[in-house]
């Protein structure tokens, strides 16, 4: 590690303590509650220390998930929109039917003509994910090198038929990989990279990765420093640090804290990332979604019930004020700040059929009321995030996911301090 980036990151843990420590109580004692929006500036206390910065636009890079194509409404904010997604399959083909005689739904909206009308946007770049999350499939297709010739050739036909600008290679590999696995991923990369460059025009390529993938102890399927010089950037998928299947609830995204209340944080895993690839290439993904789940208590740190995970959008958030649309049989909300995490949760009482599920309860007034709680991302939270994405200079943000802000402009506004 350079001095530069020895005395960075120095620096970051200094800030990374003053700002617990300027927060002037820790959650976790007798007093939980805390006024969302009476937080203090996280600009403040990074202002101790300044980066030479490049003043080039930063990037607002979008994904768009098939399922959201009748939600979603284009803000001035987005320069990239990538569409999710095409599954390949293990031959290297292009996954079109999920079953016998069923279309695969993100082979069948890519047609649609939603989709359609916005690449006829030329406000912002389309690109496309290409997606495989199942393992034993991308073993069988890494595993076959005529396979990645195919997907070659798939790549051509949509870049010929599609005004698509970039390519997204979101491959999710759960847990640590054989390193024979992780160079054929690598070798795969390289060769996708150099038949693009091979092209008249510009196509940019970009990959997907945990943020664990920071950790360079953990031999994850993405190897960093040899994919990095092949790649026009890297998204760094950072939330999901709580998911449904938790066994404790948790923020989904938390800025801070980790080494002493869960399992890490985006600051932490960060550095990591800054060892390994140029910030100019890093893009932060941020959440527009938190989780939710039926827990024994509602300490902030209580233990869910399995299988009662669910995700909660933020047009979903927002109805919890009000206790309604899938709130609207809860009762006995609280509001609480995370200061640790940097994130707003709720603690409420709901029927066991709201608010994960869409059944509703036969008797209402009788059915017995059980403890939720909820991690979510709000306008604060999200601002300090867009924050931390300045002050260390990165090429710019990716939005989990589009639409799911539903009408409200409260995210926007803060997204469009990015660049200001």
């Amino acid at each position: 590690m350079t001095k530069k980036f020895k005395f960075f990151f120095f620096f970051l843990s200094i800030v990374a303590s003053a700002l617990i420590l300027y927060a002037g109580f820790r959650l976790w004692q007798n007093n939980l509650k805390s006024p969302i929006g009476d937080n203090f500036s996280f600009k403040n206390v990074t202002d101790w220390f300044k980066f030479k910065t490049n003043h080039q636009q930063k990037i607002v890079y979008g994904f768009l998930p098939y399922w959201n194509l009748n939600k979603i409404k284009v803000q001035d904010e987005l320069t990239h929109l990538s569409y999710f997604a095409l599954e390949v399959g293990a031959d290297g083909q292009i996954v079109t039917h999920s079953r016998p005689g069923e279309t695969e739904p993100g082979y069948r909206q890519l047609n649609s003509d939603e989709f359609l009308n916005l690449l006829d946007n030329n406000q912002f770049k389309n690109e496309l994910v290409l997606s495989q999350f199942d393992a034993s499939t991308i073993k069988q297709f890494l595993d076959n090198q005529r396979a990645w010739i195919t997907l070659i050739e798939q790549i051509d036909s949509l870049l010929l038929a599609y005004p698509f600008t970039g390519i997204n290679l979101d491959f999710e590999y759960p847990g640590e990989v054989s390193d024979q696995l992780r160079q054929q991923f690598v070798n795969l990369v390289i060769s996708i990279h150099q038949h693009l460059a091979a092209r008249q025009e510009k196509i940019n390529l970009s990959i997907d990765v945990y943020a664990s993938a920071g950790n360079q102890n953990k031999k994850l399927l993405w190897d960093i420093k040899q994919l990095e010089p092949h790649l026009d950037y890297l998204i760094v998928m950072a939330y999901d640090f709580h998911r449904q299947n938790s066994t404790q609830a948790g923020p989904g995204a938390p800025l801070l804290g980790g080494q002493e209340l869960w399992t890490s944080d985006i600051n932490t895993l960060m550095k990591g990332f800054f060892e390994q690839v140029p910030r100019e290439k890093i893009l932060l993904g941020l959440p527009f979604y938190g989780y939710g789940w039926q827990t024994d208590s509602i300490d902030p740190r209580a233990n869910t019930y399995p299988g009662t995970g669910f995700t909660v959008s933020y047009q979903e958030a927002l109805a919890l004020k009000s206790l309604s649309g899938r709130w609207e049989n809860c009762r006995n909300l609280n509001l609480y700040w995370q200061e640790e995490a940097l994130s707003p949760f709720a603690t409420l009482n709901c029927p066991k059929e709201n608010p994960g599920g869409n059944d509703k309860t036969e008797n209402e007034e009788e059915a017995e009321l059980l403890n939720y709680l909820v991690y979510f991302e709000n306008a604060q939270s999200l601002q300090y995030k867009i924050d931390y994405a300045k002050q260390l200079d990165l090429a710019g943000i990716a939005i989990w996911a589009l639409g799911y802000e539903g009408e409200s402009r409260d995210l926007w506004e803060v997204v469009k301090s990015l660049n200001n």
